[in-house]
């Protein structure tokens, strides 16, 4: 198996291999329940880190970019939550 590392310092994404390890944003306040109801944006903005979704582009977007082609715009959406996601777990 393989996981997908950022290096926060370079901004670089590798594959790496690894056992049984998994790591989850929403493991961090549950899946179910009520604690469900804060998201990574919320967050952020808790934190102080740029929110994925400042940048113009949510969730609710990537099905209507993907119909058009902007693949592009979801990778870098994409990235964006990975980043936010590493740095909320360094804090």
């Amino acid at each position: 198996m393989a996981k997908l590392v950022f290096d926060i310092e370079t901004s670089a994404l590798s594959l790496e291999s690894f056992d049984e390890a998994q790591l989850t944003f929403y493991g961090v306040s549950g899946r179910d329940g009520a604690a469900r109801r804060f998201n990574l944006d919320f967050y952020c903005k808790s934190f102080g880190i740029d929110s994925p979704k400042s940048h113009g582009v949510t969730g609710m977007d990537v099905n209507t970019l993907l119909a058009e082609g902007r693949h592009p715009e979801i990778a870098e959406y994409c990235l964006r939550d990975v980043r936010a996601t590493v740095w909320l777990c360094q804090i």
